[in-house]
């Protein structure tokens, strides 16, 4: 469209004119500290080898931090590098926006700064060392005690074609900027001069063109001399940390811009060149949800306010002040006539109309006793509303598949005159809380809470009153999504034309954690996540305590090895069948892991490692293996259990080096899980998992060769199945996982079956205690949301 090519021209002209002023002014091609790498060329930054996507805004930031490390860089500093004209931002939330955001990016905690640490009244520091990669190839390590000099100059150049070609997105069409921006006098005025030359040129153009896309789909996007645009390709525009999830999202009508929101406030994003840009937003504002006006840069938000806990709908003309429309109200989305704005009220469960400035507000639907609004959608001619009711009690995220599925089966789509508020159409058992509607009557909406993961389902409507013309089918994501892995997808739209999605997607992994075990009790500390790049399941610790080993993935499976405090973990090996449940000797010398293969896996041989890395050797076995355990003491063993016939169970003593040992004892085979035993500190005894939902609970087995009768039964009762004990350090009490009615339990058990509750979670879960009995590690799962754009093919389930 012309109006990115505007852009691109802009972009094109500042690179020339400051390529020579400033860009050759450093002369290094890049950063490193702790487990980044900046290259300041391609403006590019890594963790480890992923990428990690920032805005124009945050790469300046960064740059300034990275070229002054250890040094003061005061808010008046950051404020010059951030903003040439900073009458036109608040300032002091900008530089707070900036600043977490890229803590946020970071991982970095502003309580305990590993990277910018916060000084009171003046500004920040950059903390960590930097090492600093010259464009000879030489490095040199930067200590930020020793760096004293002043950098500002070194790093204009690279960045400010970047910064300013996107700055001049969000300030070059929205009417209220123009005046403002050919008014203003600084060192670019003469650049700033041809610019509003030829911007105001094109205003009359540009505002035609927005005027007739109100009332019709836009074509085929094309380039100059009217080139075909390749489609855009799925792609992740943000890569958010876990505690800074993104809140909403939305595409713009010609499917060029995302704009998104997270805890920091809102951000637009181009889909053609990549840039990003933070807006002015609502302070100490938390968007839940999205609507573009037909006219670009003007959209309006609804959330919550984080002091007042109130919640607003604003509007927000992008880069200017915003405007708040309705207090105690959300859900606002924009007619794409631009003439209307519906929203709800008194708790999601009355539907009000106003017109496209906020006034003459007027109730349309009622509310209904017990139910609320969950999704709401304007039809493509802004003469219907589309809405879907259901039980008050299941709005937002279900607590469990068996709660999403009676949102279900709760739900109504329904479809009623905007005017009127008469009802059209209605279908039972329809639940959404996002998506969209083509001229056709094409009605796409994301379904959340399957078992076998979210998707997308579409069905055909009539466009006059939204009846349902045939049953909604599931239909392809953009390639690249993996709905399949989705917790939820939400904040689900599209162009006018429907040919560009974009959504947010909670996803989830395991990954490894710890904390410390507190007493009296016990109980557990603050929960920290160990693993990053590579997921994983921990399965033991180091002697000494300082270090987890757990089953990594990263496409492959990995024995992987991580210290507390660090972000790169050291793989200590892979297998070329599945490779799992590693441990410690009890002497601290050998790592002990086993091979797995087929599926569901079975154990096929166990190997051995020395502690200090080294190839695998295998060790001699014979008979049906089933799994290993080591002691969680220097005084322990290792013993190995095999099954016989289906029967019953051998304990063998294992040896790290020599492999299978004497028999120590058999017990009555049952149906089994990986890990439902355990080895106590002394190696003397064996705790089992008895599997009984109706007397759940867990035996100890001497491991001596005359016999098999337990010691004694420990009843668990009240917590559901128990799936795996885990024998505590000191050899009085037991961890233990319980399968429970909603998830899984980890459970602390003394010997006299006094049970306390350490830990709920919707995912298997179990205790790894240290040898020194004062931590524990466990898997816990990490969620991300991030905001995700693709091509759109929506002919039918699987095209």
């Amino acid at each position: 469209m012309l109006l990115n090519a505007v852009f691109t021209w802009l972009e094109s002209e500042r690179d020339h004119r400051f390529e020579h002023k400033e860009g050759m002014s450093s002369q290094a091609s890049g950063y490193k500290f702790g487990t980044f790498r900046f290259d300041t060329s391609q403006q590019v930054l890594r963790n480890r080898s992923r990428r990690v996507r920032l805005s124009a805004s945050l790469i300046k930031l960064l740059t300034l931090f990275l070229s002054r490390p250890g040094e003061l860089v005061t808010r008046e500093q950051i404020a010059d590098s951030l903003w040439e004209d900073q009458s036109t931002v608040d300032v002091v939330i900008g530089i707070n926006t900036a600043v977490g955001r890229l803590r946020s990016v970071l991982d970095d905690d502003p309580a305990a700064p590993r990277y910018i640490e916060t000084v009171i009244g003046l500004g920040y520091r950059f903390i960590a060392d930097v090492e600093e990669l010259e464009r000879e190839g030489r490095t040199a390590s930067v200590a930020v005690a020793d760096r004293v000099e002043d950098t500002d100059s070194r790093q204009a150049g690279a960045l400010e074609p970047l910064f300013q070609a996107a700055e001049s997105e969000v300030q070059l069409v929205p009417e209220e900027a123009m005046p403002e921006f050919e008014s203003r006098n600084s060192a670019r005025s003469r650049f700033r001069w041809i610019v509003g030359l030829v911007v105001g040129g094109l205003v009359l153009i540009v505002g035609v063109r927005m005027a007739v896309s109100r009332h019709r789909s836009p074509g085929p996007a094309t380039g100059p001399a009217g080139t075909k645009i390749n489609p855009i390709q799925s792609q992740q525009i943000t890569s958010q940390s876990e505690d800074n999830g993104i809140t909403a999202a939305a595409v713009s009508p010609d499917g060029h811009v995302v704009v998104y929101a997270d805890r920091f406030g809102v951000s637009v994003h181009s889909v053609d060149n990549g840039t990003d840009v933070l807006a002015t937003a609502p302070p100490s504002f938390i968007t839940r949800q999205i609507s573009w006006y037909p006219i670009m840069w003007r959209l309006t938000v609804s959330g919550v306010d984080r002091i007042t806990h109130r919640n607003m709908v604003w509007r927000i003309n992008l880069g200017s002040t915003p405007q708040m429309l309705f207090s105690d109200a959300g859900q606002a989305t924009v007619s794409p006539d631009g003439n209307s704005i519906a929203y709800t009220r008194m708790q999601d469960t009355e539907i009000w109309v106003a017109d496209g400035n906020g006034l003459n507000s007027r109730l349309l639907v009622p509310r209904v006793d017990g139910e609320a609004v969950a999704g709401m959608i304007w039809s493509p001619k802004s003469n219907r509303l589309v809405f879907d009711r259901v039980s008050a009690v299941l709005t937002g995220k279900s607590p469990s598949i068996a709660a999403n599925l009676d949102a279900h089966r709760s739900a109504s789509y329904e479809s009623v005159d905007a005017s009127t508020g008469k009802l059209l159409s209605k279908e039972q058992n329809i639940r959404f809380d996002s998506g969209f509607l083509l001229n056709d009557g094409t009605f796409v909406f994301a379904v959340n809470g399957d078992p076998g993961g979210s998707k997308l389902m579409l069905v055909k409507t009539d466009p006059d009153t939204g009846r349902f013309l045939s049953s909604p089918k599931p239909v392809a994501a953009p390639q690249g999504w993996n709905l399949d892995r989705a917790e939820a997808v939400e904040s689900l739209s599209a162009s006018m034309d429907g040919r560009v999605l974009g959504a947010v997607l909670t996803m989830n992994r395991v990954d490894v954690y710890w904390a410390q075990i507190l007493l009296p009790g016990p109980r557990l500390g603050e929960a920290t996540r160990l693993t990053g790049e590579i997921s994983g399941l921990p399965t033991g610790w180091s002697p000494d305590g300082d270090a987890v080993i757990f089953d990594g993935y990263n496409g492959e499976d990995l024995i992987c090895r991580q210290r507390l405090g660090e972000t790169n973990p050291e793989i200590l090996a892979k297998l070329p069948e599945n490779a799992a449940m590693a441990n410690y000797s009890p002497d601290g010398k050998w790592i002990l892991f086993t091979e797995f293969s087929g599926f569901p896996g079975h154990a096929v041989g166990i190997f051995s490692i020395p502690a200090g890395g080294g190839a695998p050797r295998q060790l001699s076995t014979t008979g049906t293996l089933n799994e290993f355990h080591c002691s969680a003491s220097s005084t322990g063993s290792c013993v190995m259990r095999e099954i016989v016939d289906n029967r019953e169970f051998v304990f063998y003593a294992l040896d790290p080096v020599k492999g299978m040992g004497e028999e120590l004892a058999r017990a009555k085979w049952y149906s089994t899980l990986n890990g439902d035993w355990t080895l106590s500190p002394d190696g003397m005894s064996v705790a089992m998992a008895d599997h009984d939902p109706d007397h759940p609970g867990f035996k100890l087995f001497p491991l001596s060769s005359k016999g098999s009768k337990p010691v004694s039964n420990i009843p668990v009762r009240g917590f559901g199945v128990v799936l795996e004990p885990t024998w505590a350090s000191d050899g009085k009490g037991f961890f233990v996982e319980t399968r429970t009615a909603s998830g899984y339990d980890l459970l602390y058990v003394d010997r006299a079956g006094h049970a306390k509750v350490l830990r709920e979670a919707p995912i298997l879960t179990w205790g790894v205690p240290s040898r020194d009995g004062k931590k524990l590690a466990f898997p816990g799962v990490t969620v991300r949301s991030n905001v995700w754009v693709g091509h759109a093919s929506l002919g039918g389930p699987g095209s």
